[in-house]
């Protein structure tokens, strides 16, 4: 009688690739983190500059926060073609980092604030590349403790973006102008995507296929939360000025429409996702996952939560307490120190336990504290130096927060949701970031930089406990029973 063949399992190319060939790929997405970092945190010196030099200062915060919106529709489409075609994902990056240039070109040469403004929405495809697209990359070329270990220096990489970007920016303006600054950036994403697509791995489709997962994209479902994000950051962040009139008062015909765009997308988000099931922009069956959920849930909190600071204590310290625009942009500067260390070993923390649980409740239980100091000594006479030192020991949470987003979706998701479920997860700091800066920049625009920060800490405070709390309930993979994959869902 013959023995049953032996049915092996699956190769996976990515693993097997060259260790050149992943070395370099590595290089090209730490290059684009740090690039991205350094992009987002000279935001809040560059565009100020920018806009008194171009005019429409009102407009300027938009620059910011109206890329969340876009972010809807690029993360969850990402996530869909990272899924659908695996051997696609360097193209998708490099494509992504092409984009990124030419937003940083574009800013570079306008004529005004407006062109600044739609430039900066293309960000978002930058964005989701390196956050949906080249995390996934690295989970699929290690394993074991060692995926917790080059994912942990992604945050390693944000320190190191978080650090050089305020200071790096503010050198550049002070000396060259702020067009340069937005000039500065574009040649080393060019870089990254070259070396990312030209030299780094590099696997065909057919070896692939085995890996690929068929859903479609839901177009409707992202236009909907869209149009509700937008319209809530468009009524928050222009409703109200401390200096004269705002641009669309709260109570005038342009507030009420952009209310009625925003219950105009929540409802057909909500209608889409009832009706299309695992077919909807958030898949059911993701969504059913307890792990994806709560990452996706706190990485909204926390990442709402830390906008208060990081984007108006700078503001704070120039305008309210004197300081010079050097002690500002160290305030953030500051932030990224502890990072430069702590990420490899909190990234492989997480693995190790294949639970991001303990990572978060200890870097959480840091933020309270720092928020809590700040909201008790911050004011116009306090010390610069005592400022710093809470910065530097903030700078703890921040790492947990960076390593965690890039660590925690890939070893406590189900490899048959992990892909969309990572972007569901990324999905949730764009939302947090874009909700947050448009609720703090509704406290500041009403209350001035002395009265609305601390008024913004207080809610600050309150989604770290929000974040802190929904921890708890989180558990290792081996624990969490995954929903059924779409294709067995209905058997």
């Amino acid at each position: 009688m013959t023995a049953a063949p032996q049915v092996s399992s699956p190769v996976n190319p990515f693993l097997e690739a060259p260790a050149r060939k992943k070395t370099i790929t590595l290089i090209g997405i730490y290059a684009a983190v740090v690039c991205a970092l350094i992009q987002s945190t000279g935001l809040s010196t560059l565009l100020p500059l920018a806009a008194e030099d171009v005019g429409q200062t009102e407009l300027y915060p938009l620059a910011s926060t109206l890329g969340g919106a876009v972010s809807v529709i690029t993360m969850p489409l990402y996530g869909w073609l990272a899924a659908k075609y695996p051997a696609s994902k360097r193209t998708v990056l490099f494509a992504s980092l092409i984009v990124g240039a030419a937003v940083c070109f574009v800013r570079g040469i306008a004529p005004n604030m407006m062109t600044i403004i739609v430039a900066s929405l293309f960000w978002a495809f930058t964005s989701a590349g390196i956050f949906v697209v080249s995390f996934s990359m690295v989970r699929e070329m290690f394993e074991g403790e060692k995926v917790g270990t080059m994912l942990g220096l992604i945050g390693t990489m944000m320190s190191v973006g978080t650090l050089g970007g305020p200071v790096l920016t503010g050198l550049i303006i002070d000396n060259f102008g702020w067009r340069m600054a937005c000039h500065f950036l574009w040649p080393f994403l060019l870089v990254a995507a070259g070396l990312i697509y030209f030299l780094g791995v590099k696997v065909p489709g057919s070896a692939v296929k085995h890996m690929a997962q068929d859903r479609p994209f839901d177009i409707p479902g992202c236009i909907g939360f869209a149009l509700f994000l937008g319209g809530f950051i468009l009524c928050l962040s222009l409703g109200a000025s401390s200096q004269g009139e705002a641009f669309v008062p709260f109570g005038g015909l342009g507030s009420y429409l952009l209310i009625a765009v925003a219950i105009v997308g929540l409802v057909l988000f909500l209608v889409t996702v009832k009706r299309k099931g695992d077919a909807s922009m958030l898949p059911v069956s993701v969504l059913k996952n307890r792990n994806t959920m709560l990452l996706a849930c706190i990485n909204t909190a926390l990442t709402a939560s830390a906008m208060a600071l990081f984007f108006f204590l700078p503001a704070y310290v120039r305008y309210v307490m004197g300081g010079s625009a050097t002690e500002a942009s160290l305030t953030t500067t500051i932030f990224g120190v502890v990072g430069l260390f702590l990420g490899p070993v909190l990234g492989k923390m997480i693995a190790k336990a294949r639970n991001a649980r303990g990572v978060i409740t200890m870097g959480t239980i840091v933020r309270i504290a720092c928020t809590l100091a700040f909201i008790l000594l911050l004011s116009a006479k306090t010390s610069i130096w005592l400022v710093f030192i809470i910065m530097f020991i903030a700078g703890v949470y921040n790492i947990q927060n960076t390593t965690t987003n890039s660590t925690a979706p890939q070893v406590q998701i189900p490899e048959k949701q992990r892909v969309q479920g990572n972007a569901v997860v990324q999905l949730g700091q764009n939302a947090g970031s874009s909700i947050g800066m448009a609720v703090y920049t509704l406290f500041i625009a009403m209350l001035g930089v002395e009265h609305g920060l601390p008024a913004a800490l207080w809610v600050a405070l309150g989604l770290a406990v929000v974040g802190l709390v929904l921890a708890q309930f989180l558990r290792p993979l081996a624990e969490e029973k995954a929903a059924p994959a779409p294709a067995e869902a209905g058997r």
